[in-house]
């Protein structure tokens, strides 16, 4: 087998591909009110560009694993950059050389091409980063570790285009998207440069692996499938609305809600996956998943709950904290009942993540239209509940050790 070394340039472009996905996710929706005030789009408008970004990368995680094993990670990989490449350039061109009345058109047909893009890098480095040789990580602590990234990425992009659009005028917005292509395009250079195992190369640990393979592998995957929608629900429930809580609650400008709020949040997700990734030896996986659950649900009872808007507000920041292992532990979980399961698996799961990542923030705001934000966040506990009910009956079914 290769010296780990030997891949450590393919690990460094897969957590850049996490990057790149996280700017991918989150750049748009802090174009929203600059959309609304020059193009005159409504909430509704706004609202189909999200869906159609969000179908985009829907169909990109069902179709990515019918034909990335068969034209190779590293060619798939440089797709995937330069959907996000192509898609963020005609984002700051396209508008430039339409009138306003077409400009809609256009934002949707570039959110498309970038989310296309993300969803192929979702599928791609979770089975590229568990494929590379690991020395004495598992596999929940790669995939903790990668995730981290995606956190990184989340703020990286709130503070940088934030302050952009502190020093620019609202009107040349669009320098900031093509400013950001650089990052998927340097990247896609990246892949071309790197090596990665060729498939079933890398077969360590397969034998600790093969235990939770035993038992009803359909059964297990549909647990999986289960584990990770609620933990996508459970993230971004409340990630969707931390920033309209802070500026709700506490009076404060965007700017600073945004820094309170998302940008707080990434960071204590990012805490909680670089520390499992860096002492996750030391951890049971089922432990720290149960731990997770059992955190983010309290933390959401807190915040529906209490009267206080400060302790409100941290206990929504601290859930970022708790959610940060979920969908890496389900990766892990995927990776031990299916080794070698590739991007087939890794689409199926980042398909029903992506569900979670839908439909929980949508159930949290249809609750709150009714009955305020304090209840939908109560609402909400139950995605960190389901979480905990599921991963509990899966380690009691599936694992010999309970680990």
């Amino acid at each position: 087998m290769k010296n780990i070394k030997t891949y450590r340039g393919a690990a460094c472009a897969c957590c850049i591909g996490c990057i790149c996905q996280a700017v991918a996710a989150n750049l748009i929706p802090l174009f929203f009110v600059i959309f609304s005030e020059i193009y005159n789009l409504s909430v509704s408008d706004l609202a189909v560009i999200v869906l159609c970004g969000f179908m985009a990368q829907m169909v990109s995680d069902t179709f990515a694993g019918m034909f990335c094993d068969k034209i190779g990670a590293k060619f798939s990989g440089i797709i995937a950059h330069v959907f996000i490449f192509t898609g963020l350039i005609l984002l700051g061109i396209l508008p430039e050389f339409v009138s306003d009345e077409s400009v809609y058109p256009c934002l949707i047909a570039a959110v498309s091409v970038t989310q296309t893009g993300a969803g192929l890098i979702e599928v791609l480095v979770n089975p590229l980063m568990d494929s590379l040789p690991r020395g004495e990580h598992s596999s929940a602590m790669r995939f903790s570790i990668l995730h981290s990234f995606c956190s990184i990425g989340q703020i990286m992009v709130i503070i940088f285009t934030s302050l952009s659009l502190c020093f620019i005028d609202d009107k040349n917005w669009t320098l900031i998207p093509v400013a950001w292509a650089l990052l998927p395009f340097i990247n896609s250079i990246f892949f071309c440069m790197v090596s990665f195992p060729e498939s079933g190369e890398n077969s360590e640990d397969y034998g600790e692996k093969q235990e939770y393979a035993g038992k009803g592998k359909r059964g297990g995957l549909i647990l999986i499938l289960f584990i990770i929608g609620c933990g996508g629900a459970a993230e971004q429930g409340i990630a969707q609305w931390i920033s309209a809580y802070a500026e709700s609650t506490l009076g404060i400008f965007k700017f600073a809600g945004d820094l309170l709020g998302p940008c707080i949040f990434a960071a204590l997700m990012g805490t909680s996956r670089m520390l499992y990734g860096i002492y996750g030896k030391r951890i049971s996986l089922c432990k720290a998943m149960l731990f997770s659950g059992s955190g983010a649900a309290l933390c959401y009872i807190i915040a529906g709950f209490s009267g206080h808007p400060i302790l409100s507000l941290t206990a929504c920041s601290f859930t970022g904290f708790f959610v940060g292992l979920m969908c890496p532990g389900a990766f892990a979980l995927a990776s031990r009942l299916f080794p070698g399961g590739g991007t087939k698996i890794s689409g199926k799961l980042a398909l029903f993540g992506d569900i979670g990542c839908a439909v929980g923030p949508w159930a949290v705001g249809a609750v709150s239209s009714v009955a305020g934000l304090n209840t939908g966040f109560m609402f909400a506990s139950l995605y960190p509940l389901f979480f905990t009910a599921a991963v509990l009956f899966y380690f009691y079914n599936y694992s010999k050790k309970g680990k």
